[in-house]
């Protein structure tokens, strides 16, 4: 039996070069064993030699730095290294609101900061996350000290405490960094190679193929749909809607701190804004996961609509700690370090929590362990963003003021026993619905049918057919796939993977349906014509809109927004603006169809070339990021990763198009009153 060697290193029958264990030994008779040997595994096998020596001695360099531990603690350490993660993040943020308001040529999407120690270019994305996950692997290696009574022994000023800790801080990033790359080599065929005949530069690339940046550009779109909303949030009416909700605030009393709850309405607009935004995102979760996950217990104490509730309130009540941050952002000291990390007594933070949720105290306690990030392996920051030292909380603004609320959900989701499965019988029922109510308001409805989901069985034959409709003479065959977020290089391989086994479960059951048409129209409700030649349309639903617009072995890869579309409206706007009269007027759109023949005919280019993806690899151009070698034995390390590049409007509106691009007559006027990037 055939066995590639990066399969074998996939399923951990290798051990890679991120575990201690690993050897180059092992490593190599392991490669001459094995049987399959294609570019890609040869990649993998040169890179695992490298990073296994890159890593052995990062391990060795925090070792011998441990061995010149000030006098301290695991406590006033870990309280250091939280401190970093939220001044790094609030210093780049300020650079890069800085450059938003100036009107410098990029969109949020493309800005690009440098500010940081190694003078690298970095998006907002990127910052969002190095901030926090630079510094995961000092902040858990600190919890878990704490956790098993492992003391610190620091018998001597041997280094300042500052020193020391911003020493650790560039190990832990420079650890991080190495692990994302190496699981980008595996996971993701991210290319290895050298860059100089001396092996003392190594360059690590991401491939411009359709699936990498289908993945940059679905992930784009995602943000984009999340913004959507915001003018709305801006609007009186709605934010007075949740004025009666409560949130938390910080006051100070002598040397006593307190946490209070007032009303909403009482506060500025930006924190009214924020409570908005996570009032329908939380809105938007129950349409997507079973009534169970909100209502049912967790550990006999509290329920996760009450763990969203205080992930609200603390997310509000970080904003307000960020903005009592100094501007004089530099850290010279403890004291100086710790005006970035705010610090919340137990009790205090329950009290405050108590008077903004209502919720009681005793589950507020079981909440407040419930969001701790203890070290485990079961726990992630991102999800569980409190951390705790010397009975006290500290706030986590780096985490908190970038919630990933659809994740953390789905990790709370894990935690809490239930089964994540679940998650996709809620998805499909909830889409169907909802497709059968755009389809009934269709256009062209009575040559649509309703969408149809069954089990069918004839003679020996059985298939679970997820979607059906027919358009005329178009017979839709869709594979319904609910996926968790996508957010790491193993999660878009498994996303990956999980589509392309839905492009060949589309297919078998196109030739299933194909088969037996008869009977699948007859069960359907559908009156079959001897004369018309049905054309069978296979297609994917993929839940977390991921890898959208792409073709997987020829099947189109699409969300029920997209599918959703086609039959809700012939236009899909590019630019638009809201009229006098709160209607909405479209300068720049695309337009599917404008009879019944087109609206037939036109479905399978729509499925094939959604316009609603316009993005391409043209949109794209790589950028380096620089790691500098940490000692004389080791490489320097390029990586070279897509980035997305700011057009303006008109450069994406004059795209070529499958469909016709229609132009209003105010069109150029509003163009060039209005300076706009796509």
């Amino acid at each position: 039996m055939n066995r590639k060697f990066i399969d074998l290193v996939r399923k951990n029958k290798i051990a890679p070069p991120t575990k201690p264990g690993f050897s180059a030994d092992k490593w190599k008779k392991s490669w001459e064993k094995v049987c399959e040997k294609t570019d890609e595994c040869r990649s993998v096998y040169e890179a695992g030699l490298v990073f296994g020596e890159i890593f052995s001695e990062y391990r060795r360099l925090l070792a011998e730095l441990y061995s010149y531990v000030p006098d301290t603690t695991n406590e006033r350490l870990l309280r250091l290294f939280v401190a970093i993660t939220n001044h790094d993040r609030e210093v780049l943020f300020r650079t890069a609101v800085a450059q938003i308001r100036n009107n410098l040529p990029a969109s949020s999407y493309s800005q690009i900061v440098s500010n940081n120690a190694l003078g690298n270019e970095l998006t907002i994305e990127e910052v969002e996350h190095a901030c926090v996950d630079g510094l995961s692997k000092a902040i858990y290696s600190a919890v878990n000290r704490i956790r098993n009574g492992e003391e610190i022994e620091g018998k001597k000023k041997f280094m300042d405490e500052i020193d020391f800790v911003m020493k650790e801080s560039v190990i832990s990033q420079f650890y991080g960094f190495l692990e994302d790359y190496w699981a980008a080599i595996l996971w993701r065929g991210y290319h290895f190679e050298f860059k100089d005949c001396d092996n003392r530069k190594i360059l690590i690339k991401q491939p411009c193929t359709s699936e990498e940046t289908s993945l940059e550009i679905s992930q784009f779109r995602k943000l984009r749909l999340s913004s959507q909303g915001i003018p709305y949030l801006n609007d009186p009416e709605v934010l007075q809607y949740f004025d009666l909700d409560r949130c938390m605030y910080p006051k100070k009393e002598g040397r006593k701190k307190k946490v209070l709850a007032r009303a909403l309405g009482r506060e500025p607009n930006e924190i009214r804004i924020l409570n908005a935004n996570f009032r329908f995102k939380s809105i938007f979760l129950k349409e997507e996961f079973p009534e169970y996950y909100f209502s049912g217990l967790v550990n006999s104490s509290f329920t996760l609509n009450d763990v969203l509730e205080v992930y609200r309130c603390l997310i509000l009540y970080a904003h307000k700690c960020v903005s009592k941050y100094p501007k004089n952002d530099a850290i010279t000291s403890f004291n100086k370090a710790c005006e970035f990390c705010h610090t919340i007594g137990r009790n205090e933070l329950v009290s405050g929590l108590n008077a903004a949720t209502g919720i009681p105290r005793v589950k507020l306690e079981d909440i407040l362990n419930f969001l701790t990030f203890d070290g485990s392996s079961r726990k992630d920051m991102w999800a569980n963003p409190l951390i705790s030292a010397d009975g006290e909380f500290l706030i986590a603004s780096s985490v908190l003021l970038t919630p990933t609320i659809m994740r953390s959900f789905e990790h709370w989701i894990v935690e809490a026993g239930f089964d994540l499965g679940d998650k996709g019988t809620k998805y499909e029922s909830n889409s169907l619905k909802e497709l059968s109510t755009i389809i009934k308001d269709c256009d062209f409805s009575e040559i649509v049918s309703k969408p149809y989901s069954k089990r069918f069985k004839f003679s020996n034959q059985e298939e679970e057919i997820d979607l059906l409709i027919k358009v005329g003479s178009k017979i839709l065959v869709g594979e319904i796939k609910s996926i968790v977020t996508t957010d790491s290089p193993i999660s878009s391989y498994r996303t990956l993977s999980t589509l392309k086994k839905a492009a060949r479960q589309a297919v078998r059951k196109v030739e299933f349906v194909k088969n037996n048409c008869l009977g699948v129209f007859a069960e359907a409700g559908w009156s079959f014509s001897d004369g018309i030649d049905y054309e069978y349309i296979p297609l994917i639903l993929n839940s977390s809109g991921v890898y959208v617009g792409l073709e997987v072995d020829g099947v189109p890869v699409v969300d029920f927004r997209i599918l959703g579309a086609y039959f809700s409206s012939p236009v899909v706007p590019l630019i638009s603006s809201q009229g006098g009269n709160g209607s909405t007027v479209h300068f720049a759109y695309y337009e599917l169809y404008s009879n019944k023949n087109e609206f037939e005919k036109n479905i399978s280019i729509y499925l094939s070339n959604p316009p609603q993806i316009n993005d391409s690899s043209d949109d794209f151009s790589y950028k380096s990021f620089e790691l500098p070698a940490l000692t004389e034995k080791l490489p320097d390390i390029v990586f070279e990763r897509l980035v997305y590049k700011s057009a303006s409007a008109k450069e994406r509106v004059d795209r070529l198009s499958e469909f016709p691009l229609i132009k209003s007559e105010d069109y150029d006027e509003f163009m060039k009153e209005n300076h706009i990037l796509m």
